[in-house]
């Protein structure tokens, strides 16, 4: 009786697995066609066939660190993401007059990108000219459009999405 049991467990066992693996096969294409999908509704204008200039692979080199190369130079398609997001994406600008500036968030309460190891800090003294947005957890790849302040100045920083067309 004990033999029948394990062997029918077994028999059990094989069953849900095969079943399975193809289950999470096809998820997996369903997911890779998803972001395929996703990607054609991207709109990427000519500047971002353009070689990184030096300061763009400064900044890059600035958060992704040792990684630099691994993650992005060899990914072709998340190199091409970043170069839409600093050259087409991200606007700094100035809103001088109290009464026109919005309630946002804070580029102070928006983590650092410190995922790889580097010890970020935030700027102490802002410079549009120097800053790097790379170095903060924006919402870079959402569907929405987002605004920051920089603390204590009249700069904003907005992130237009990346499915606006």
């Amino acid at each position: 009786m004990l033999i029948k049991l394990r062997s029918l467990l077994v028999l059990f066992t094989l069953l849900v697995v095969t079943v399975s693996i193809p289950a999470q096969s096809s998820q997996r294409n369903e997911l890779f066609q998803l972001e395929n999908n996703f990607r054609e509704t991207i709109v990427f204008n000519d500047n971002v066939e353009a070689e990184l200039t030096n300061k763009e692979l400064q900044m890059i080199t600035e958060v992704f660190g040792d990684q630099t190369q691994t993650l992005v130079l060899n990914n072709p398609t998340y190199l091409q993401d970043l170069k839409n997001l600093l050259r087409n994406r991200i606007t700094v600008f100035k809103v001088e007059e109290a009464s026109k500036q919005k309630q946002t968030n804070l580029l102070s309460e928006i983590p650092l990108s410190s995922m790889y190891g580097q010890t970020l800090t935030r700027d102490t003294v802002f410079d549009e000219a120097t800053f790097n947005p790379l170095k903060y957890q924006l919402e870079f790849f959402s569907n929405g459009t987002f605004l920051y302040r920089v603390d204590h100045t009249d700069y904003f920083i907005k992130v237009t999405s990346q499915y606006r067309k």
